[in-house]
């Protein structure tokens, strides 16, 4: 969730500024997205190793509660080092654009292969997911809470983009009393609009 108030967010701002940064690619973007509107609710930000290996195992977050795939924030062991020592690393779009401080990191270092198996149920590489986990993360992940400063900035079908608090709300107005939702990792594509 975002920070209240434009003096909160400013100060974290600030905090940002002395930390060690990332840019988001697009995937880490697009978790953080939904980390920030809610959408990835419980969670208060990227899995630290309780819950990412709870869900490989278990398809539960460490409290127990029933979560289908690991939501990770990948990074070099390098800059995960600095992260963890400074104590925060700031999280910044593509442009540079702040969005996010992951305050006090955990690093672990997940066995990809392992992963990949639990998550997708094979290790064939042919699978864009497996593909994904085994070829193109960095080997250190960071865990930890959010402070949202900002969402990252859309600039097409922002008349569909709601967060779920407005969706209820959106709901509650209509009278709807039974929802069915569709929730899908990656923005949607034709396949997830012919399953709708």
């Amino acid at each position: 969730m975002l920070l209240d108030g434009w003096g909160e967010r400013a100060a974290a701002r600030n905090a940002a500024s002395t930390l060690p940064a990332l840019d988001l690619g697009p995937r880490q973007l697009c978790d953080l997205d939904m980390l920030l509107s809610g959408a990835f609710s419980p969670l208060a930000g990227f899995m630290g190793r309780a819950d990412h290996e709870r869900v490989c195992r278990e398809l539960r977050l460490a409290d127990g509660t029933l979560w289908p795939m690991p939501i990770t924030l990948d990074v070099s062991a390098d800059l995960a080092g600095r992260a963890v020592a400074a104590g925060g690393l700031s999280l910044r779009d593509p442009e540079g654009v702040t969005l996010a401080i992951l305050e006090s990191p955990e690093a672990f270092t997940p066995v990809r292969e392992d992963e990949a198996l639990a998550v997708f149920g094979t290790l064939d590489e042919r699978h864009p997911g497996v593909r994904t986990v085994l070829r193109h993360s960095q080997p250190v992940c960071l865990g930890g809470r959010l402070r949202g400063i900002e969402h990252p900035r859309h600039y097409d079908f922002n008349h569909l983009r709601e967060t779920p608090a407005q969706l209820r709300a959106r709901f509650e107005r209509i009278g709807w009393t039974r929802v069915v939702a569709f929730q899908t990792r990656n923005p949607m594509h034709r396949a997830h609009m012919e399953l709708t």
